[in-house]
């Protein structure tokens, strides 16, 4: 029987760490919740825990066949990597590369480089400047974003220039005054330049599509699903993380363009979010479990790619993403590989 073993950065298992339980019964398979203090290498035993009539109880159990890992605390990088090193597959990895990295990669791609937003490397103030006079308003974005923390939106003014960050929060600035703002944004050299395109609701708000892709039970990708996240207010950065609602796809996109023009777009974006992350693979040496990627539609109905997003959020799908990562684990489990493909 195939053992997977639940390696979590958290101390208690979750929900989804249940679910993820429930689904490993339903293919013959067991689980343990561990981690990483919980491994003895010199016995190669797991003290953990194991889900048994609705209860999670202490168990002691050899090594897994697979990993299901989230990704680990700085302190504990080591032992993931020890653990690892027995020749034991893991679902997740760091992809190490950030998003301006995955943005050239794509642009490699004839097929997706047509849903691109032109991206920027911040190189110097002149470059920023010169990009806000070309295209008004303009995102900085840090390489390494999470959640929408360290974004900036910027719209030229008459003489003057509006800042937005991620809480909302608006600054006016004088055109003169533009370079010493900057200069206080932390780490602003790991930053990118990306153009605004207005992806609009039909009142008007701002919004992003995220989309979720996954690996399904023979290691193929599959889009698992979609939301639309709508900000609220004049807020132009939109996050789940930062209070933006969240719309289910379907109705969002019947209620914007009609039921089977809506259902066409679905589709289309189905094929995107596949298509990138076939793309992105092919530029990484070991697999990609999953993805998120930002899309948007703008008023002429074309869509776009915003950014590609590692470790994507779960919520409020957390039972879908659970149902097809553990036969996905238990794929890996089966042909003893991670590599590229």
């Amino acid at each position: 029987m195939i053992l997977i073993g639940m390696l979590r950065k958290y101390k208690k298992p979750m929900i989804k760490d249940t679910v993820a339980a429930m689904f490993a019964k339903e293919y013959n398979a067991e689980s343990v919740f561990f981690n990483a203090s919980n491994i003895d290498f010199t016995n190669k035993k797991i003290k953990g825990l194991k889900y048994e009539k609705g209860n999670w109880i202490q168990t002691e159990s050899d090594f897994p066949n697979v990993v299901y890992n989230d990704i680990p605390l700085k302190n504990d990088i080591y032992i993931y990597n020890k653990l690892e090193k027995q020749g034991i597959p893991f679902t997740t990895h760091r992809l190490a590369k950030n998003k301006l990295s995955i943005y050239k990669i794509m642009k490699e791609n004839e097929v997706l480089s047509k849903f691109l937003i032109d991206t920027f490397a911040f190189e110097s103030f002149d470059n920023f400047n010169e990009m806000l006079q070309k295209y008004e308003t303009v995102f900085l974005k840090p390489n390494r974003g999470h959640k929408g923390l360290g974004m900036f939106i910027f719209e030229k003014l008459d003489k003057k220039v509006k800042c937005q960050d991620s809480k909302g929060i608006v600054t006016i600035i004088p055109e003169n005054s533009l370079d010493s703002f900057l200069s206080n944004i932390k780490d602003i050299e790991f930053y990118h330049i990306q153009p605004r395109i207005k992806f609009l609701t039909s009142s008007g708000n701002p919004y992003v599509i995220r989309s979720y892709v996954g690996r399904d039970k023979v290691g193929e990708w599959v889009p698992l699903f979609h939301y639309a996240a709508i900000g609220e207010g004049k807020n132009s950065i939109v996050n789940v993380s930062l209070g933006s609602s969240i719309s289910y796809i379907t109705p969002f996109l019947k209620n914007r363009y009609g039921e089977e023009q809506g259902l066409d777009f679905k589709r289309k974006l189905n094929a995107v979010a596949v298509g990138t992350a076939r793309q992105i693979q092919k530029d990484i040496d070991f697999k990609i479990d999953a993805l998120g990627i930002d899309l948007g539609i703008d008023e002429e109905n074309n869509i776009f790619i915003i950014e590609v997003n590692a470790f994507p959020g779960t919520r409020p799908f957390e039972a879908l993403v659970e149902k097809h990562a553990i036969p996905y684990s238990i794929y890996l489990a089966k042909n003893k590989s991670n590599k590229n493909s």
